[in-house]
C-alpha cells in the first residue's frame, strides 16, 4: 500500500513537471512568434537613378535608425540618424554616393527596444550578425536633416561674380 503511494505521488509530480515544461514552451514559442510578427527588418537597395536608400520590409515600425558607412579598407564612419521607418517604407540616402563605398550597415530597434542590425556587402544584406556594428548613442550620429543640409550646401553653384 505504502509502494502505491508513493508511485501516485511520483506520477503527479512528474504530471506537474510535463505540464510546467509545456506551459513554458508554448510560452517562449509564443513570444518568438509575436516578436517575429512586429519585427522591423531593413535592407539597403540601390537604382541607379536615385541612388541608396533603406526600406523596411519586415511587419513592424523600425525606430532609433543609425545609418553608417565604410569606405574601402575603412572603419564604419559617418552615422546618421534617420526617422522611423514604417513597415513597407523607405528612406533615400543622398549622401551615401561615394565611389570608395564598400560597405553600408544600419542598427536599429523595434517597437519593444530589441536592437538589430543590418550590414549590405557586395549587395549583400545580412542580418544580426552579433557585433556585426558598433552601438552609437543617438547623440554620436548627426540627424538625417543635418547630414541632407550639409549635402544641398556642398552640391549649390558657386555664386557668379561680378566684374567690376
Amino acid at each position: 500500500m505504502k509502494t502505491t503511494g508513493i508511485v501516485t505521488v511520483l506520477l503527479s509530480l512528474l504530471a506537474l513537471a510535463v505540464s510546467v515544461g509545456t506551459f513554458a514552451i508554448g510560452y517562449f514559442q509564443n513570444e518568438r512568434s509575436e516578436e517575429l510578427q512586429r519585427r522591423p527588418i531593413l535592407v539597403f537597395q540601390y537604382d541607379g537613378i536615385a541612388g541608396w536608400s533603406v526600406k523596411n520590409v519586415g511587419n513592424g515600425p523600425a525606430v532609433n535608425v543609425i545609418v553608417v558607412s565604410s569606405l574601402e579598407g575603412a572603419a564604419w564612419s559617418n552615422p546618421v540618424r534617420t526617422p522611423p521607418i514604417a513597415s513597407g517604407g523607405e528612406i533615400p540616402l543622398p549622401w551615401l554616393e561615394s565611389p570608395d563605398l564598400e560597405k553600408l550597415g544600419t542598427v536599429y530597434s523595434g517597437i519593444r527596444g530589441t536592437s538589430y542590425n543590418t550590414v549590405c556587402d557586395d549587395d549583400l544584406n545580412t542580418f544580426d550578425k552579433p557585433n556585426a556594428l558598433p552601438n552609437w548613442p543617438a547623440s554620436g550620429a548627426t540627424a538625417m536633416w543635418e547630414a541632407l543640409a550639409t549635402l544641398s550646401q556642398s552640391s549649390e553653384p558657386a555664386s557668379p561674380s561680378i566684374a567690376k
